[in-house]
């Protein structure tokens, strides 16, 4: 360790991930990430959001990435509570899919407390 105590919000938290090929097994208590794109006009991303809301999911986290290219767009990078082979999540992501021009869904993981 170089330092300690430098954040500037003693609430920040900095988590790693773990790149493989397959998702991790169900636990009962995970999440599950994806990224998706939706068009490029108004209430695009609340129709899209709203898949969650209807399928009673917890969306933890989303962030945008704009998408450099001259029409412009963005990509949203969500996590959710949930396993991608839950009945509910993979209804979710059936109906997203159609909201969508492109959905990948970047895989499912036990949920964990931060250590520290």
């Amino acid at each position: 360790m170089l330092a300690e105590d430098i954040e500037d919000n003693p609430s920040n938290v900095t988590r790693f991930a773990v790149i493989g090929a397959d998702s991790a097994p169900r636990t009962g208590a995970d999440k599950m990430a994806a990224m998706f794109e939706v068009e490029h006009r108004p209430g695009a991303l609340a129709e899209a959001m709203n898949v969650f809301k209807r399928n009673r999911l917890n969306m933890t986290w989303i962030e945008s990435f704009p998408i450099a290219r001259p029409e412009g767009g963005y990509l949203f990078f969500i996590e959710l509570d949930g396993h991608e082979a839950d009945l509910k999540v993979r209804r979710a992501l059936a109906a997203l899919g159609k909201r969508t021009l492109r959905l990948e869904v970047l895989g499912s993981y036990p949920r964990s407390q931060p250590i520290g």
